[in-house]
C-alpha cells in the first residue's frame, strides 16, 4: 500500500469494531508510513506501521500495514473494496555458476 491510498477498516476485536462503528464504517487515506524499526508506541503488531485519517474528518490512527491486533485493513480500489495480502519480502538468489568472474 502507498501514500494517498483509501482504504476501510474491519474491526476484529470490540475495540476494532468500536472505532469502524464510530466512523460509519467510513474511508480512510494513507497520510504516512513508517518502517517496523520505528516503533513509536506501543504495540506487539510488527510494522511498517501506516497512519490513516478518516476521510473528511479529523480522526487520525496508526495501523500496522502486515497484522494489527485491532483491524483487517481493505484497499479500496476504483470504488471497489479489496483484500490485501502482505507481500512477503523478496530475496535474491543467485547461482555462482552463472556469475561472470572476468569482469572482477
Amino acid at each position: 500500500m502507498k501514500i494517498g491510498e483509501v482504504v476501510t477498516l474491519e474491526g476484529i476485536t470490540p475495540h476494532g469494531k468500536k472505532i469502524v462503528q464510530e466512523s460509519d464504517d467510513g474511508i480512510w487515506v494513507i497520510e504516512q508510513i513508517t518502517p517496523a524499526t520505528e516503533i513509536i508506541f506501543n504495540s506487539d503488531a510488527p510494522g511498517p506501521w501506516m497512519m490513516l485519517r478518516l476521510e473528511g474528518d479529523n480522526d487520525r490512527r496508526w495501523v500496522s500495514q502486515v497484522k494489527d491486533d485491532n483491524f483487517k485493513v481493505h484497499l479500496v480500489v476504483d470504488a471497489e473494496t479489496v483484500d490485501v495480502e502482505p507481500e512477503p519480502p523478496l530475496t535474491l538468489v543467485v547461482d555462482p555458476a552463472n556469475v561472470d568472474r572476468s569482469k572482477r
